[in-house]
């Protein structure tokens, strides 16, 4: 299983509200409308909760508060299913689509993306998977 890690930072013309309005309406709509089309195995949408405990997590690790707003998933099967995704027309269509519903509340210059290999991991005995925003057979 591959992800797909996007570290979200807003745009700074938009307000919070507008910020969590556009990334839950027309981007989850439109990753959501494309799902079949980019082969996802999950979409999840990991919105940052603002609180005091952020400053204590920082103090703790020797670090910053968060600089980004927010994180979005995306899960494939394998890096092969993603790169024959992106290898069509369909494909590409989609990821188009989906990327420019981004421009709309994302700050792409100042936010960034990564792949990483999951690796199975378990707590307390219990598989760790992916939150299944969307899924497809």
């Amino acid at each position: 299983m591959i992800k797909f890690t996007y570290l979200v930072k807003r745009r700074s013309d938009l307000s919070q509200a507008a910020f969590e309005e556009r990334w839950q309406g027309p981007h989850s709509a439109a990753v959501e409308a494309a799902a079949a089309a980019l082969k996802l195995e999950a979409y999840s949408r990991c919105k940052r909760l603002t609180t005091p405990l952020e400053a204590c997590l920082a103090a703790s690790r020797g670090g910053a508060e968060p600089a980004f707003d927010g994180v979005i998933e995306l899960w494939w099967p394998s890096l092969e299913v993603y790169q024959d995704m992106i290898g069509t027309p369909e494909g590409r269509a989609a990821m188009r689509a989906v990327i420019d519903t981004e421009r709309r509340f994302v700050d792409l210059e100042r936010s960034q993306a990564f792949f990483t290999e999951v690796e199975a991991t378990a707590v307390a005995g219990a598989a760790v998977r992916p939150s299944l925003g969307v899924s497809h057979p």
